[in-house]
């Protein structure tokens, strides 16, 4: 029984970290989706150099691609597990 509380304390203190996590991958994407609308809304009536509208879609893909996994896949910046251990 002593196993069993400790991990669904566990599994809630870390619960609230995927939370945010997923709050900021979330953010992120729309962040990425309005970013992307601005470019194609301004590249409809307007030449944007030698890249042109799709060449800025592309590095706004990639840049947020990026992000997310820089983001996701590092856990946070180890934050979680400073606060745990301080």
């Amino acid at each position: 029984m002593l196993y069993f509380t400790l991990a669904s304390k566990a599994y809630s203190r870390n619960l609230q970290y995927r939370g945010a996590h997923m709050v900021h991958n979330l953010a992120s994407a729309m962040f990425g989706f309005i970013y992307a609308s601005i470019w194609i809304g301004l590249g409809r009536d307007n030449p944007l150099g030698t890249y042109g509208t799709p060449g800025m879609i592309s590095y706004i893909c990639f840049t947020q691609s990026l992000l997310w996994i820089t983001s996701f896949i590092s856990n946070g910046l180890g934050i979680p597990q400073a606060v745990r251990t301080r």
